[in-house]
């Protein structure tokens, strides 16, 4: 797994892909599965891409890209998880918070165990939230999911994968250049510690992240550079 994992890694750092391309890695990883989940892994590939409709990663990425990528990278670290509910909970995993769909809505159409894990991995602010508060709200998911395990956690993983590899295609005129800091120190604080738990390979990968972040002069908001 960690050479398949860095593999697969390298290759997203060198290409972010396009919706069309994110769609069909998924749907060849999906050709494995028994007729009804690939259906169900199909349609909600598919679906998604309604759903994220005009939303924008922070560096202008179609939003759609990001759930597709971390399915792929789900699957790498893929231990003992159903790949169909491993799939599905990878591509939902953003919308009950960015797209205005219940867990009641993914019960009824994927079932308890995927709308179980998309919903330990939404937690929504609300409007006015300070730096504190966020800072609460995203540690207190993370330790919920850790301690739930299995889908749930190897979904967290992924995303945060996804997300500290794409920061190398921010800039300084990208929309979230100025998190970049923020987002430093949480890896330091919260990912790596994560992933050393539970998903060693990753823990290294994030760790070349952050040196290459820190490479180009970025400082966390504690004022770190190493």
């Amino acid at each position: 797994m960690p050479s398949e994992l860095a593999g697969l890694l390298d290759g997203l750092r060198r290409e972010n892909g396009t919706p069309e391309s994110c769609a069909r890695r998924v749907a060849g990883i999906a050709r494995s599965l028994p007729p009804e989940p690939r259906r169900l892994v199909d349609g909600c590939n598919d679906s998604i891409a309604l759903l994220h409709a005009g939303q924008k990663r922070g560096d202008g990425a179609p939003y759609v890209i990001h759930p597709r990528r971390v399915a792929v990278i789900a699957t790498a670290l893929r231990h003992r998880e159903d790949l169909a509910d491993l799939l599905l909970v990878a591509l939902l995993h953003d919308v009950v918070e960015d797209c205005g769909v219940t867990p009641e809505e993914i019960r009824a159409r994927y079932g308890p165990r995927v709308s179980r894990a998309v919903k330990l991995l939404t937690a929504p602010g609300h409007p006015g939230e300070t730096s504190e508060e966020q800072k609460l709200r995203k540690e207190n998911k993370a330790r919920k999911v850790e301690a739930e395990g299995g889908l749930a956690l190897t979904v967290h993983m992924s995303d945060i994968l996804d997300n500290v590899v794409s920061w190398r295609r921010l800039v300084p005129a990208s929309p979230a250049w100025n998190k970049l800091p923020r987002w430093l120190r949480q890896a330091d604080d919260w990912y790596i510690p994560l992933a050393e738990r539970h998903f060693p390979a990753a823990a290294a990968e994030l760790r070349r992240e952050v040196d290459f972040e820190r490479g180009r002069g970025i400082v966390d908001d504690h004022g770190h550079r190493s």
